[in-house]
């Protein structure tokens, strides 16, 4: 029942229970799933936002997503990407987006020159931490020392967060049922719509899952759906640890 109700059990249930191979190129999501949840944002206010923040090589989109829960269980979510500008006509081709196009809406930035410009993102992630109350920024591990150093330097509370099982299973089924369940509002956000449409999952042999391309050379990027799982996964850590405490029995 549950595979038939969520992509990622059905591909743990064909791969381990069945002994099938499931083709990579099987979406994560099935058509009109994410679309089903771009309602327009509730009103911030003093709510916490947790941030995840995917950095690319140097000539791909680097991508910074913020999450509010909200007392319901649901989210509102914020995403943007930056692609560096004298690539950005090149990658709209390979990629088949319109990425000046996104950048005129506001949901992109293009910076200066032909690789990523990190004091860019900086500069975004401060102004943004400073517009908002972010209890903590997720970031990847891997490049990302420089840019960590600075920020923490500024004051944010950097967590480094891993890009393996272990790291990602757990969010990434959360976020599954969260938009199952039509608990998100993205606000119909169209570069993080094409880029969680580019998501397919690897199944490990314990069943654990994480976000992946198609191919590993493939131009379908993910990388704000990578940001957004690590941001689940703050938000959701936090409300794990300031649950109530448990009632004791006495005897």
């Amino acid at each position: 029942t549950r595979a038939k109700q969520s992509p990622s059990e059905e591909v743990v249930f064909r791969t381990l229970h069945l002994n099938q191979w499931v083709n990579s190129e099987s979406k994560w999501l099935r058509h009109g799933a994410w679309e089903a949840n771009g309602g327009e944002l509730r009103p911030i206010g003093d709510r916490v936002a947790y941030c995840g923040l995917d950095l690319s090589s140097t000539q791909d989109t680097t991508a910074f997503v913020a999450v509010w829960p909200d007392d319901d269980g649901s989210y509102d979510i914020y995403a943007h990407l930056f692609i560096p500008e004298e690539n950005a006509d090149r990658a709209s081709k390979a990629d088949r987006v319109p990425y000046r196009q996104w950048a005129k809406e506001g949901f992109v930035t293009l910076t200066e020159g032909d690789i990523t410009d990190y004091d860019a993102v900086r500069s975004h992630v401060l102004a943004f931490c400073e517009k908002h109350s972010v209890r903590s920024v997720a970031i990847d591990r891997w490049n990302a020392t420089h840019l960590t150093t600075q920020l923490v330097s500024e004051g944010i509370d950097v967590k480094p967060f891993g890009q393996g099982y272990a790291s990602m299973s757990a969010p990434t089924k959360l976020l599954e049922t969260l938009i199952l369940g039509q608990k998100l509002r993205h606000g119909g956000n169209p570069a993080l719509a094409w880029q969680v449409s580019n998501v397919t999952l690897k199944v490990d042999e314990a069943g654990n899952v994480k976000p992946t391309k198609q191919h590993s050379t493939s131009t379908n990027r993910i990388d704000s759906a990578v940001a957004l799982v690590m941001a689940i996964g703050l938000a959701s850590a936090e409300s794990r640890d300031s649950g109530p405490e448990p009632e004791l029995m006495v005897i």
